[in-house]
């Protein structure tokens, strides 16, 4: 990502991103949430905002720390079940959907929302759980933030 287009994506999320203004955090200078309040505008009159009287001196054990460095996140799952016996497929799923619930897991599925490390681990443990011992099959990755 180019400096202007992170400095195009920061000044677009400052407008709703919950932004910090911990001056006394030790990590504030690699916090998504730090780096984002530094593109709010003067112009705004409210801003949504981690209360500083709340996070005392902030630090990387802080809640809502957010690294800036990119991840690697998978697109799309249209492929996923495709080697997979049917009886597996549908216990999968079924737990897919507890897991992310309806909505997230089939935004997940289509591509329209990337799917960060995290989930693709919990994924991962779901399959295996299964019996699933192959790899899984997402239709492919792009580095981004993870927000």
């Amino acid at each position: 990502m180019t400096k202007k287009e992170k400095e195009k994506l920061f000044r677009e999320k400052a407008e709703t991103y919950l932004v910090c203004f911990n001056e006394k955090c030790s990590v504030r200078d690699h916090c998504l949430r730090w780096e984002v309040g530094e593109y709010v505008t003067s112009r705004r009159i409210a801003v949504t905002s981690i209360n500083p009287k709340k996070v005392s001196d902030g630090g990387a054990d802080c809640p809502q720390y957010r690294d800036d460095k990119p991840t690697r996140h998978a697109i799309g799952m249209t492929n996923f079940y495709y080697d997979m016996p049917n009886w597996m497929e549908y216990s999968i799923r079924r737990q897919f959907y507890q897991l992310f619930k309806r909505f997230r897991y089939f935004k997940y599925r289509n591509g329209s929302l990337p799917i960060p490390p995290k989930a693709q681990q919990q994924m991962e443990e779901v399959c295996r759980h299964h019996g699933w011992k192959n790899s899984l099959r997402f239709d492919g990755f792009e580095e981004s933030l993870e927000w």
